[in-house]
């Protein structure tokens, strides 16, 4: 991988403010997304288009408003992403628990 810094970047988006959710498409095929929700649309655009570049892929994103609260959703569709985030994530230091 050429660019940790943005994966670490977008993993703690993810972890913060966002998910993964994977859907199933026909019987042996799976859809994996990873969804960012804010209010404020250079950010959710700004994750998109880095993640969307860490896949190599041209305009695999989407961007949406939801009219009933004014939240833009973001959706970047990657298996490869969400292998990098996944490994990323597995790798970082667990939280200690604090004994009182």
């Amino acid at each position: 991988m050429k660019n940790p810094e943005a994966l670490a970047y977008l993993s703690g988006v993810i972890l913060g403010d966002g998910y993964i959710k994977r859907r199933k498409r026909g019987r042996n095929e799976t859809r994996t997304i990873i969804v960012l929700e804010s209010r404020d649309y250079d950010f959710v655009e700004n994750f998109a288009k880095l993640a969307a570049s860490i896949t190599r892929k041209k305009r695999r994103y989407a961007i949406m408003k939801r009219r009933r609260d004014g939240q833009f959703i973001a959706e970047v569709s990657s298996r490869k992403f969400y292998e990098l985030y996944k490994y990323f994530v597995k790798t970082l230091p667990k939280a200690s628990k604090k004994q009182k």
